[in-house]
């Protein structure tokens, strides 16, 4: 999406309602140009859907919920250091978020077994068999993306993201 709207600038992805706003910066909510710190910050929105059952600022968007002085609350299925990995990726401002997925899925990454944590994994470049530059990993991200929107698509249809 974000080469799409590189390659045609005059797009605005807000008039083709292409943000959902419960998961989107408040940077993009503000018109600025998206970069992959928005799309970690969307990412860690519906990570925490997904494991808390419901929105991380409830019925408020970023700005909302920076405007009332709204910080996420800790989810006890995670442990510390995936916390603090979830934490940073929902910073309201860009330049403390991670500046990429690759860094935000190493930081969710359990290394140690800590007690009562969730199971949070992404395959690293090994374990893909994708030579370094060849582009092959994209294949999986691309692959991850589109499960994610199915998921997504489903939990809207079925009335999972009205709460």
């Amino acid at each position: 999406m974000q080469k799409q709207l590189q390659e045609h600038p005059e797009i605005d992805p807000g008039v083709l309602g292409l943000i959902t706003p419960a998961y989107s910066s408040i940077q993009v909510l503000t018109g600025e140009k998206p970069t992959p710190a928005d799309d970690v910050f969307s990412l860690a929105c519906l990570l925490y859907r997904l494991i808390a059952g419901y929105r991380v600022f409830g019925p408020r968007n970023a700005a909302e919920a920076a405007e009332d002085g709204m910080k996420p609350q800790r989810l006890k299925s995670l442990g510390d250091a995936q916390w603090k990995a979830l934490k940073k990726a929902l910073s309201y401002s860009r330049v403390t978020r991670f500046q990429s997925m690759e860094e935000f899925t190493a930081a969710l990454q359990v290394t140690t077994a800590e007690p009562g944590a969730v199971r949070i994994s992404a395959p690293v470049r090994d374990e893909l068999d994708v030579e370094p530059g060849s582009g092959g990993a994209g294949k999986y991200v691309a692959a991850l993306l589109v499960i994610l929107a199915a998921a997504g698509g489903a939990a809207w249809y079925y009335g999972y993201l009205d709460q």
